[in-house]
């Protein structure tokens, strides 16, 4: 029996091989010593109906057998999508059926999480029903649940038409919809993460994410259909395991320390036009041109020229499945008649960089995306444009998500990292919170201030589904919008401040401000600026209550490698004029400094043994605090 590992100073997981099968022997907390497999599973970590076997009807009595034809391991330094990790390649193969498996696993340096993914090449398609879910997965944990609470994630996108981000679910055993599962034992435990698309937005490849039993649990859902095989070799989907211990948030920030290290942050403040409803009768040079002027001294990072700058009218005509040649995406020179020449002079002399909304050709599964790459590039090296808004994504199958990813890959490669994507996950079946975040940050939502719909715009909403995905995805990766509306209910200091812990979206036409709300908005993003590396430095977490229009309710950016922390808190339109939050993290913490960053209200806040009493006399505000406390180690 050989057996391999992979480990640091944190978590170690070993497989054996027995002249057949791959699996897993051991998972372990290196800190404290636990180890979370008690009886190995013999049966391959990884597998797929009709592929790896044959259909469950014969599996007992004729499995396929693999032979080990060789493991390495390699170390790669940080790069332009990732931190350096330790890479394990264990490659078998069954000759009889021809097939080859690459079960790769990953570990990042000074992480607590291991990822694994597969790479399958095969000639032979996998038998029995072809458009029928089956029974695949990615990787296997044997862990014996018995004593354990389990608590599943449930995800949603497709934000144009919901407000409702997360199911959260105490688990049973059976199939999970679920991209994320903790499994908590007595101040410890593991949490599962699959790195994919939501299950409403994945093909109807398995009943679940996750399959629950009382002794084991697999990733289920390879990405690969049966019809899709095609003799090339193929890369699913990955699973992640990773380790906790200490208080309930612990396992939070062992989520986001893995994450963080998985992908890059691009942090960007944008000012979009789009939010105001009135580009597509604007769109001109002269138009563009003043709107730059605006947005850079309101202090955007960043203008991005939305939807309509092309020939093609954009996003309708892909909508409506027309075909794109390569005039579709030329600048119209009636709205444009110098090309963007003259709108890169003024950003240039207003020192503000230009984005650019594009919508890339869904209808053929993105197979022309070596075309609409050097579109893309030409865009980068002619105008120096980094920051692109992929719209219109729509992930239908296996090749459609192969080819957008060589898209991203190729730009940011070619460009050495310096290109960056804004992935739209409004509508249809797109990426979602854990797929593509090495390649940019995450447009979360539309919000209008129209009424009657999904997607208008309320403050406490916004602030509700930044709160909701908080504790599973970095808010870091996000942009969350602020409205530029014209009502007494909520003013322009407040809408700002809920955008601090992520990437603020300008969602308005900011040459239409008027001087009041430039100058709130111009103060309140160099605040931002200012503090902006530290917040993100940390690990951003949900305090207080859930944001319902009438709670207490704020984040926390976390950082015990220094000591500090930021808190952003909220009071919406509640009655009571005093409320005490209770932060675990903060327990037997001394603070020695407690500084006000944003306190327009003169509000009080005190800090004894994590719990955090503010006394605020007005409602619909906020208070941004940096603290710090006594290193004790």
């Amino acid at each position: 029996m050989k057996v391999i590992s992979l480990n640091n100073e944190y978590i170690s997981r070993s497989w054996a091989f027995n002249q057949h099968k791959l699996y897993t022997i051991s998972i372990k907390n290196q800190q404290t010593g636990v180890e979370y497999v008690s009886e190995p599973i013999i049966e391959n970590d990884f597998f797929y109906e009709g592929l790896t076997y044959e259909t469950r009807w014969s599996y007992k009595s004729n499995p396929y057998n693999f032979k080990l034809i060789s493991n390495k391991k390699e170390k790669f330094p940080k790069g332009i999508y990732k931190a350096s990790y330790e890479k394990l390649t264990i490659i078998i193969l069954d000759e009889y059926h021809g097939v080859t498996i690459n079960y790769i696993a990953i570990l990042y340096e000074k992480a607590k999480a291991i990822k694994t993914f597969i790479e399958i090449t095969t000639s032979n398609l996998p038998e029995w029903y072809f458009f029928h879910e089956r029974f695949n997965a990615i990787d296997t944990y044997p862990i014996n649940l018995d004593g354990a609470n389990l608590t599943s994630c449930e995800f949603f996108t497709r934000t144009d038409y919901t407000n409702d981000l997360i199911k959260v679910n105490n688990s049973e055993y059976g199939f999970s919809k679920a991209n994320l599962l903790f499994i908590d034992y007595d101040n410890h435990g593991l949490f599962i993460l699959k790195e994919s698309p939501t299950f409403t937005d994945s093909q109807p490849e398995c009943f679940g994410h996750l399959y629950i039993g009382s002794q084991f649990i697999h990733t289920l859902g390879t990405g690969i259909m049966p019809h899709e095989f095609s003799g090339e070799t193929m890369v699913s989907y990955s699973s992640v395991i990773g380790i906790y211990e200490g208080v309930e948030d612990k396992k939070y920030i062992s989520l986001k320390d893995y994450q963080v290290k998985d992908s890059n942050y691009y942090p960007m403040i944008v000012s979009n036009p789009w939010g105001d409803r009135k580009w597509m009768a604007h769109i001109s040079e002269e138009f563009v041109c003043k709107e730059i002027s605006a947005a850079a001294q309101m202090g955007a990072e960043y203008y991005q020229i939305d939807d309509g700058w092309n020939k093609g009218n954009g996003l309708i005509h892909v909508g409506y499945s027309k075909k794109m040649d390569m005039g579709f995406w030329e600048i119209d020179k009636e709205k444009f008649p110098d090309d963007f020449k003259k709108i890169v002079k003024v950003a240039n002399e207003k020192n503000i960089k230009l984005a650019l909304w594009i919508g890339l050709d869904c209808n053929c599964l993105y197979r022309n995306y070596v075309e609409q790459a050097d579109i893309i590039f030409n865009m980068y090296k002619k105008y120096n444009i980094k920051v692109f808004k992929i719209d219109i994504m729509k992930l239908r199958n296996y090749e459609s998500r192969e080819n957008i990813e060589k898209l991203f890959k190729l730009l940011r490669e070619k460009s050495n990292g310096e290109i960056i994507f804004n992935l739209d996950v409004t509508n249809d079946k797109r990426s979602g919170y854990f797929l593509f975040n090495e390649y940019g940050i995450i447009f979360l939502e539309n919000r209008y201030e129209s009424k009657g719909y999904s997607n208008s715009y309320s403050p406490y909403l916004t602030l509700k589904n930044q709160w909701d995905l908080a504790k599973y995805v970095p808010l870091q990766n996000l942009q969350i919008e602020f409205l530029n509306i014209r009502k007494p209910n909520y003013s322009a200091e407040y809408r700002l401040a809920i955008t601090y812990f992520a990437n603020p979206l300008a969602w308005f036409e900011p040459s239409n401000l008027d001087e009041e709300t430039m100058n709130i908005f111009k103060n309140g993003l160099l605040i931002y600026k200012e503090h902006r590396q530290e917040i993100f430095n940390g690990s951003i977490l949900p305090i207080g209550q859930r944001p319902s229009g009438h709670s207490y309710t704020g984040f926390i950016s976390y950082n015990q490698a220094v000591s500090d922390a930021y808190l952003l808190l909220f009071r919406e339109d509640n009655d009571n004029c005093q409320f005490t939050y209770d932060i675990p993290l903060l327990y037997d913490k001394h603070i020695i400094n407690l500084k006000y960053i944003q306190n327009n209200h003169q509000s009080e806040v005190k800090i004894n043994n994590g719990q955090v009493k503010w006394e605020i006399t007005s409602k619909k505000t906020h208070v941004l605090l940096y603290l710090q406390w006594e290193n004790n180690l």
